[in-house]
């Protein structure tokens, strides 16, 4: 428990075949129930993800789960296609299990933003052509 009333756990693997849950990979505490739910929606890469309310701040305290969700697959590497606009460059930047672990809790103006970055900072890009005046789109694979 992370000392606060709501928490969102989040589960990248199952601990057995059966599916069911291990340790969570992720908790987040937070002190209001919009607080949770902002990040708790928006966390997309996951097995398993539960939003907790507990009874009170002591470690033992019992709690509910306000809402769960749980996927039947792993989490697996993605891929982005970062396009530069009106000069036709194209790059492709991949983000394994800890790098999407990550995006989880941003929105996805933020998630996007981040994936830009990646790929304007690296050297995968396709036809080059110019870099003045350019905008760019994400799009996932």
């Amino acid at each position: 428990m992370t000392n606060k009333i709501f928490e969102v756990l989040v589960y990248t693997h199952a601990e057995d075949k059966d599916g069911a849950y291990g340790e969570s990979d992720i908790e987040k505490g937070f002190d209001t129930l919009d607080e949770a739910e902002k990040y708790y929606f928006n966390v997309r890469y996951y097995f398993g993800k539960q939003l907790m309310n507990y009874d009170s701040l002591e470690s033992d305290a019992d709690g509910h789960v306000i809402y769960e969700d749980h996927k039947k697959e792993m989490i697996q590497e993605k891929s982005f296609d970062v396009s530069k606009i009106d000069i036709l460059a194209v790059c492709q930047i991949n983000f394994d299990e800890s790098d999407l672990v990550e995006f989880n809790g941003l929105s996805q103006e933020e998630e996007t933003e981040r994936i830009k970055d990646a790929a304007i900072n690296s050297d995968r890009w396709r036809i080059i052509e110019s870099e003045e005046n350019v905008s760019y789109e994400v799009e996932e694979n």
